[in-house]
C-alpha cells in the first residue's frame, strides 16, 4: 500500500460546499490553515485511516484525461504547488457543481498537499481531498492576529471523514495512483464522488487483477462452461478445485499456465478466449500479472464447489464421497466419525 513514517502535511486549506439544487452556496478560503505539530499529526492519522488495500483507482476521461477536472487541478498543484489555493477552490466549485441530487449533502471539503509518501517503491508527493457531512464538522477555522492567518481546531469527539482520496505523484501519464473511499453506502453519495467528482476507474494493479481475474474464472467455469459442454457436477468440481489451488499456490498468473493447468482442454480454452474477448475489460487482457495475496484470500471462496441435491442438501465438495445410482435414484455416501446436532 503506501508508508507514511516520513510524510509531512505542507499545506492544509478547508472550504465549505453545499448543494447547489438546494442554493445553499459554496464559501471559499484564501488562506492555508495552519496547525500545530499535535493537530498535524491527529489529522495525518484521519486522513491515512480510512484507507484500506483493497486496489488503486486511476482518472480518466472519455475525451483525455486534461479534461477530468480533478485530474488537471492535482496536476498543476504537483507542478506549481504555489498553485494550491486557487486549484482547492477549483476542486471546491467542482464538487459544488455536481452536489446536484435531493439527497447530496454539503459538508466542508478540506485539501491537504503532502510531502514524502513511500507507494510502491517510490518516494512522492500526495494531494488529499476529504469532506465531512456531519453536523459537528471535523474541523473548524478561527481566525487569529498572528500572520499564520487561520488556526484549526479538531473538534473532540469526531474522528473520521465522509468520503476522501489520496492522489499520489506517481504513473501520471494514465491518471497517477489514486486511492479512494465513501464510507456511506447509499448508491448515490458513491455515484457522486467516485463518478461525477472524481471520475476515477480501475487502476491494473496487482490487487483488481487478481480480482477481476478471479471473479471472471468463477463465473466461467460454473457457468459458462455447463451452458456450452456436456459436463457432470463432479467435472466442474474438480475444474474449481484447480483454479483455487492455482491462485493460492502461483505467485504469478500466467495465461498459459492457466491454461494447461486448471482448463486443460483446447475447446474450453478457445471457449475462456471468445468469452474474454466479449467481455471488453482490460484487466482480463493481461497475459501475466502478479497475484496478490490479500485478493486471492477474499476471492477464493468463490472457487468452492459444494454440491446441492434437490435445491436443499449441500455437501462439501472437499470430502471424499463415494458416489452411485441404484433404483431409488443417484446418490452420494457420506463417511463421518462423529456427529454433532446444531
Amino acid at each position: 500500500m503506501f508508508y507514511t513514517v516520513y510524510v509531512n502535511i505542507a499545506k492544509v486549506i478547508t472550504h465549505e460546499v453545499g448543494n447547489k439544487v438546494a442554493a445553499t452556496g459554496c464559501s471559499m478560503s484564501d488562506v492555508l490553515t495552519g496547525t500545530g505539530e499535535l493537530q498535524r499529526m491527529y489529522l495525518l492519522n484521519m486522513c491515512i485511516e480510512p484507507f484500506e488495500d483493497e486496489g488503486t483507482l486511476q482518472f480518466f476521461h472519455p475525451s483525455s484525461l486534461g479534461c477530468n477536472l480533478v485530474y488537471e487541478s492535482v496536476r498543476q498543484i504537483f507542478d506549481n504547488p504555489d498553485r494550491f489555493i486557487k486549484m482547492s477552490q477549483n476542486l471546491a466549485r467542482h464538487l459544488y457543481d455536481v452536489t446536484v441530487g435531493i439527497n447530496d449533502k454539503g459538508g466542508q471539503m478540506t485539501v491537504l498537499y503532502f510531502k514524502d509518501f513511500i507507494v510502491e517503491g517510490d518516494t512522492v508527493d500526495a494531494v488529499g481531498i476529504f469532506k465531512c457531512e456531519k453536523e459537528d464538522m471535523v474541523l473548524s477555522s478561527i481566525i487569529n492576529n498572528t500572520d499564520n492567518g487561520i488556526d484549526f481546531v479538531i473538534e473532540k469527539g469526531i474522528s473520521s471523514f465522509d468520503k476522501g482520496c489520496l492522489i499520489f505523484s506517481k504513473d501520471r501519464e494514465n491518471g497517477y495512483v489514486v486511492y479512494a473511499f465513501e464510507a456511506t453506502g447509499k448508491p448515490r453519495p458513491r455515484e457522486l464522488w467516485f463518478s461525477d467528482f472524481l471520475s476515477v476507474k480501475k487502476r491494473a494493479d496487482s490487487y483488481n487483477c487478481t480480482e477481476a481475474m478471479m471473479r471472471f474464472a468463477s463465473k466461467f467455469i460454473k457457468q459458462d462452461i455447463p451452458s456450452k459442454f456436456e459436463a457432470s457436477t463432479n467435472d466442474i468440481a474438480e475444474i474449481l478445485e484447480r483454479a483455487k489451488l492455482f491462485f493460492k499456490e502461483e505467485g504469478f498468473f500466467y495465461t498459459d499456465q492457466f491454461f494447461h493447468d486448471v482448463l486443460e482442454q483446447e475447446d474450453i480454452i478457445d471457449l475462456w478466449k471468445e468469452t474474454v474477448k466479449a467481455q471488453d475489460d482490460p484487466l482480463l487482457n493481461l497475459e501475466e500479472f502478479g497475484l496478490s495475496v490479500q485478493a486471492v484470500k477474499r476471492y477464493q471462496r468463490k472457487f468452492d464447489s459444494d454440491i446441492v441435491l434437490d435445491g436443499k442438501t449441500k455437501i462439501n465438495r472437499g470430502i471424499d464421497h463415494e458416489s452411485g445410482e441404484d433404483d431409488r435414484g443417484k446418490y452420494y455416501k457420506v463417511y463421518y466419525k462423529q456427529q454433532t446436532i446444531k
